[in-house]
This record gives C-alpha cells, sequence and structure tokens, in this order.
C-alpha cells in the first residue's frame, strides 16, 4: 500500500469517526500523541526482567516529558503473534522527545541490556494519535484489536460500521470500548505497518469468551477479513498491570 493511499485511509476513517461518535468528535481538535511499545523478550528473560530495565529508562524518559500510562500483559491471543510479551503505552510530548531519550548518553548505556532482554527482530513501536482517550485500570482485562487496514479491500463506511457492530455488541456483554488509536506509525522493528488499535473493557475471561462466540461477532469475521490484513493484525484478551 502507497504511504498516500494508506494516510487517506485512516484519515477518512478517523474524520467519520469524529463525526458520528461524541467522544471521539470532542477529541478532534488537539490529538494528544503516544507511543505503542509491542514487547518481545528474548529466550531465557520474563517479565520480570523487562519491569527492571522499565525502572530505569522510565526515570531518564521522564527528563523528556515521556510516562508509560499503561501495561497490558496477554491473557489470550486469538490472531496474531503468540508470543508478544506485553504491550506499554507512553504518552508522549512529541516525537522529538523519543529521539531525545533515545540519545541521552544514560540511555545509551542501557543499549547492551535493552538487547540482551529483549528480542529487537520483532519488539515493535508505533507513533499514534488519540481518537478515544484510553482509560485503563490495573488488575482489569481488554480485548485489544490492532488493525492494518487491506491494500485492496478497505471500505471507511465499512469500517465505521465494523466499529458500531462491535461497540453495539459489546455492550450487551458489559464491554465497553475504552480508549482507540489512529494515524499509526512504526518507527522502529520488524512488526507490520498498523493503522488503527481500539481498547475495550472487560469484565472477566467469562464475558471475553460470550463475546467471541456471540452469533453477531461470528458473523462478523468475514467483515474484518475482508477490511483488514490478517498478517498484521492482533485480537487477544490482554491484562492491565
Amino acid at each position: 500500500m502507497t504511504v498516500l493511499v494508506r494516510w487517506l485511509g485512516f484519515m477518512i476513517a478517523g474524520l467519520a469517526l469524529m463525526m458520528l461518535l461524541p467522544a471521539e468528535r470532542a477529541r478532534a481538535q488537539d490529538a494528544q500523541l503516544y507511543m505503542l511499545d509491542f514487547v518481545f523478550l528474548n529466550d531465557g528473560y520474563t517479565l520480570e526482567d523487562r519491569d527492571a530495565f522499565n525502572r530505569v529508562s522510565e526515570q531518564i524518559a521522564a527528563r523528556y516529558g515521556i510516562a508509560r500510562i499503561a501495561s497490558l500483559d496477554p491473557v489470550a491471543v486469538t490472531d496474531g503473534p503468540e508470543d508478544i510479551a506485553r504491550v506499554d503505552i507512553w504518552r508522549l510530548p512529541s516525537q522529538q522527545a523519543v529521539a531525545d531519550w533515545n540519545e541521552d548518553p544514560d540511555f545509551q548505556a542501557l543499549q547492551p541490556r535493552l538487547g540482551q532482554v529483549h528480542d529487537l527482530n520483532n519488539l515493535t513501536l508505533y507513533f499514534a494519535e488519540e481518537i478515544l482517550a484510553p482509560q485503563i485500570q490495573p488488575g482489569t482485562y481488554y480485548h485489544l484489536e490492532l488493525f492494518t487496514f487491506s491494500e485492496t479491500q478497505f471500505d471507511p463506511e465499512g469500517f465505521i460500521s465494523y466499529v458500531q457492530s462491535v461497540d453495539a455488541i459489546g455492550i450487551d456483554h458489559g464491554i465497553a470500548r475504552t480508549g482507540s488509536f489512529g494515524s499509526i506509525t512504526r518507527f522502529f522493528g520488524g512488526g507490520p505497518d498498523a493503522d488503527w488499535l481500539n481498547l475495550y473493557r472487560v469484565p472477566g475471561p467469562e464475558q471475553y469468551n460470550a463475546m467471541g462466540t456471540d452469533p453477531r461477532m461470528v458473523e462478523l469475521r468475514s467483515t474484518r477479513n475482508t477490511l483488514f490484513d490478517r498478517e498484521g493484525s492482533l485480537l487477544g484478551a490482554f491484562q492491565a498491570r
């Protein structure tokens, strides 16, 4: 997909969501910037090693106004890489702040440990703009949907209809969309070129499974497979830390 086609795709989808959905419209004028951090670990390392790395790197990040606002650990990945270890969400003042963080001498000194703990061939970082401000509470379950728009069959109106349908089905199971990110740009790593991410708050595994087997959701799978590139998508249940 060319850069222009991809840009037009998420611009149209974002504008349509903001026109149709009040919460998105309210935040249309001044989008907050985030970094989506899809974490993969090398063999023999655990999330405890990641936590130890973050405790040091976050102190350096704070010098540049960067803050980690959430960590989502996988419970069940239904579509996408099953070996993903975590998704961290960072609030940013600017893209330049990330470059400054990376160039900080103290962070540069962490580079050997970064490569030792993390699988840098798969770890992927994205810039993303807030469409619906994320509301994430520790201990809570979330359904995460990362989309890559289909190169040949993406339909903005179909995308809006899909999101609205999932929202409506979720409500029947006590599940609510509590975050959306658009204008996603991959700037590090070997992951896919993603376009959109939705987060849904889930009361627990029982409701998550009930929604997944709801006949209306089953019927939507064909629509999802048409609109999105499955190779670049990630769907699953995650728990916030």
